[in-house]
């Protein structure tokens, strides 16, 4: 079950705010210490009504925090995607501020006239947010009549379903829990009781809805209504699904078996926590690998797709989707070692093949020669074999932020002008080196990016990976952060540690950012000591840096007014009983983390 994301790349955490009573709740984004929470200040509304919408910030850190605004607009807001607030009006071009204390919050309300953008009967969706700042949130509310959607789930042997998932309309996404907080249901979803009965509020009189019922263990059921009256009801079946096994090995580069390594497999449910539901229902099929590298997970998989993600300290993550069919389905999967001779990586799996770029440092001089490396690796999918044009098998080119070329490791050089290819083999990489000279390169901060250079544009995208670095001098650069990554049993090897300009500070994407800020993101990995240095930092900025494990809680860390040498030191709490899958996205590292109930 996905129950926490947590986008380090750009340290953001997602985190729930409970709504007022009576009140629609809210995905709530925002950066710590700092969390949003958008409402109504009603759920239902009649045609022609005033919508109020409220946007509360909490402040949940120790300090208070100023927040600075550039003219008098400091609220806005979207509806339906097609209206903005601001749009057309006139601010007042002075600096405004607003202080949150610690431990308290600050509430802005704004009014939207129907007369300025008229609202149907139906579902609307509101995202407001704070001008400049990664705080925002997204909530519904209903214009004109509304109905109730009531029913029941059972089995088919007509027995009741308890904790299935229902959504009606539109598609459900998993509720955020932090420590204690006991997330709502989003609008249109539901979540059966003991005798497989459930309620929907606050439909729309007169839609056509698509009803679904899942759980973990059964195949999905889904009808169509057409909400006709005040209360319409509906009947759905969900078909247990028989256990069979997903079994493996799990292996090295060298071709030996790993001991030790965790798999888990999930079923694409997304249960509900913090509802009084057996705990079983929500464990994720998990295995460690023995002394010969294999595993068997049994679980109810029959005829499906699972993710099955393989993790273990000291080698990169990967993951794939594998068909289960039959009694027994068998997937072997093997890890690249993390290359911790080079500080600056970054890499990731694309169906089955690693890619991955390093670079061994983050911060060069102009006499500097930058050392990259390439890495592709097939990680137990079917031998492939991708095609070229010439016998150039890899490409490096370094690009300003803004996208214009500078430098491309291919120009001068000859190859074979005869097509050629290269067979990615499970378990067997492929290593391509480029020395980039740091002289010709004339600016601050730069893009490395490497690929195949294939002549399928397919495998051209699939294998492109990217990194940041920056040439010296920079103004006011020079600051070098070091640290330290724990664990309960002393240091993590490998742990993912992310470094980038505090998100209080960044300008959301309503405002477009410095465009030097945006360039400053690093990203690096732990050593055998669980330590890490990052150079290049701007002296007196602050910044955000977050660290994240396989098997742990991830944890950030807000340095403030970076010296000329910084150390922080982050403690992971284990994940006990949950299961954190590191997965590369755009804009940054995800943090899926599948929880057991309760959390």
């Amino acid at each position: 079950m996905r129950a926490l994301m947590i986008l380090l790349g750009a340290s953001v955490l997602v985190r729930p705010v409970a709504g007022e009573e009576g009140k629609v709740d809210t995905v709530v984004v925002g950066p710590r210490p700092l969390v949003a929470e958008v409402t109504t200040d009603r759920p239902f509304y009649d045609l022609g009504d005033t919508v109020y919408i409220l946007l509360k910030v909490h402040n949940f850190g120790h300090d208070e925090v100023k927040l600075t605004f550039p003219s008098s607009l400091q609220m806005d807001y979207v509806l339906d995607g097609a209206y903005r607030w601001s749009e057309g009006k006139v601010f007042l071009q002075v600096m405004t501020y607003v202080k949150v204390p610690p431990g308290g919050s600050h509430t802005w309300r704004l009014a939207h006239i129907p007369s300025e953008f008229p609202l149907k009967p139906g579902v609307h969706r509101v995202r407001a947010f704070l001008v400049g700042y990664r705080l925002e949130g997204t909530t519904w509310f209903v214009v004109g009549r509304s109905a109730t959607l009531e029913g029941r789930v059972s089995d088919e042997e007509g027995k009741p379903v308890q904790g299935a998932v229902v959504s009606a309309g539109r598609t459900w996404l998993p509720p955020y829990l932090v420590k204690e907080d006991i997330p709502r249901l989003f609008p249109g979803t539901a979540l059966t009781g003991r005798d497989g009965s459930f309620r929907i509020d606050g439909l729309a009189f007169g839609d056509t809805l698509k009803v679904r019922a899942w759980k973990l263990g059964y195949s999905k059921a889904e009808t169509t209504v057409v909400v006709d009256e005040d209360t319409v009801r509906v009947e759905l079946t969900l078909r247990r699904l028989k256990p069979v096994a997903l079994t493996g090995k799990v292996l090295g580069e060298d071709g030996r078996p790993l001991e030790g390594a965790m798999v888990a497999a999930f079923g694409r449910s997304f249960p509900v926590l913090g509802v009084e539901v057996p705990p079983e229902s929500f464990l994720p099929p998990l295995a460690r690998t023995d002394e010969d590298g294999r595993f068997t997970i049994v679980g109810p998989f029959s005829g499906r797709k699972v993710w099955v993600s393989v993790r273990k300290e000291g080698y990169e993550s990967v993951g794939r989707n594998v068909t289960v069919e039959g009694d027994t389905t068998r997937a072997d999967f093997y890890l690249p070692k993390v290359d911790t001779a080079l500080a600056n990586r970054s890499g990731r799996v694309r169906d089955g093949i690693f890619f991955g770029l390093g670079a061994d440092k983050f911060l060069y001089s102009s006499e500097d020669t930058i050392r990259a490396r390439y890495r592709t690796m097939n990680t137990g999918v079917e031998p492939v074999r991708v095609p070229f044009p010439t016998g150039g098998k890899v490409e490096f080119v370094v690009l300003t932020p803004d996208g214009k070329e500078v430098w491309r490791w291919s120009e001068g050089k000859a190859f074979t002008e005869a097509e050629s290819s290269l067979l990615l083999e499970p378990g067997r990489p492929h290593i391509f080196e480029a020395k980039v000279p740091v002289g010709d390169l004339k600016g601050e901060a730069f893009v490395l990016e490497a690929y195949l250079p294939s002549s399928d544009e397919g495998w051209v995208e699939r294998s492109r990976i990217v990194l940041k670095f920056m040439v010296h001098p920079l103004p006011q650069a020079g600051a070098v952060l070091r640290g330290r990554v724990l664990g309960r049993d002393g240091p993590i090897s490998g742990a993912l540690v992310v470094v980038r300009p505090s998100a209080l500070v960044l300008k959301g994407p309503t405002m477009p950012p410095s465009p030097n800020l945006c360039n400053e993101r690093f990203v690096t990995f732990t050593d055998e000591e669980g330590t890490f240095q990052v150079e290049g930092l701007r002296r007196f900025g602050t910044y955000d840096v977050a660290a994240a494990a396989e098997g742990y809680w991830p944890e950030v860390k807000v340095v403030y007014a970076a010296r000329e040498t910084s150390y922080v030191e982050l403690h992971l709490r284990p994940a006990e009983g949950a299961t954190p899958v590191l997965r590369k996205v755009e804009g940054g590292i995800c943090v899926v983390v599948d929880l057991p109930y309760p959390g």
